[in-house]
């Protein structure tokens, strides 16, 4: 029998290591693997926010039909001015946190650490607006995300995502991106959709 070779219950198996890269969990075989399982995670976990901001919507339009009146009375209080550069403080985040997905695939750290900044710091001015009151369980989101989005940051500048394990961060953009698509529905729907009347 080699050297390379043990006996593990009455047989004999190989006990060189294989080498893998450092952010390749250990129970997966492969970096395909974990890559594919990490998706699949986000997306059930994507799917699960839609069915829980798809009632929250559905609720908001059957009160909406049942007492019209008062929604458009609440809808008038509401300013568009604010709701519009709010969209588009998002929708800037959004870009520069698929910004921040691109730096992280094609391994530029600085650039990286200066898109996600970009994007959270765009994310905590709105925070602070009033109508994230308003929005409970949106401002629930975008708090989690801008947590996440410290903790990146500082991953990225020792030097993570950018070695070519890039999951995490395409993964969380598909969290903030859906966090800006929860507000493109939210402000038609709180502020434009009533004030016709």
């Amino acid at each position: 029998m080699s050297d390379s070779t043990a006996i593990v219950n009455g047989a004999p198996a190989d006990t060189h290591e294989h080498p893998h890269p450092p952010y390749q969990r250990h129970h997966f075989e492969s970096m395909g693997q974990q890559v594919d399982a990490t998706s699949f995670a986000m997306w059930l976990f994507l799917l699960t926010e839609v069915m829980f901001f798809g009632g929250l919507f559905t609720a908001y339009l059957i009160y909406r039909n049942w007492y019209y009146p008062a929604f458009v009375v609440g809808s008038h209080q509401l300013s568009i001015l604010w709701g519009t550069l709010n969209t588009a403080v998002l929708i800037t985040s959004s870009f520069t946190m698929a910004m921040g997905v691109w730096c992280a695939e094609t391994r530029r750290k600085g650039a990286l650490v200066l898109c996600l900044t970009l994007a959270m710091a765009r994310h905590t001015e709105v925070y602070f607006s009033l109508y994230f009151a308003m929005t409970g369980m949106h401002a629930l989101h975008m708090i989690i995300g801008i947590s996440i989005l410290g903790f990146m940051i500082l991953r990225a500048r020792a030097g993570a995502y950018t070695t070519g394990h890039v999951t995490f961060v395409e993964n969380f953009g598909l969290y903030w991106h859906f966090v800006d698509i929860i507000w493109i529905f939210l402000f038609p729907l709180l502020y434009l959709i009533s004030r016709h009347g």
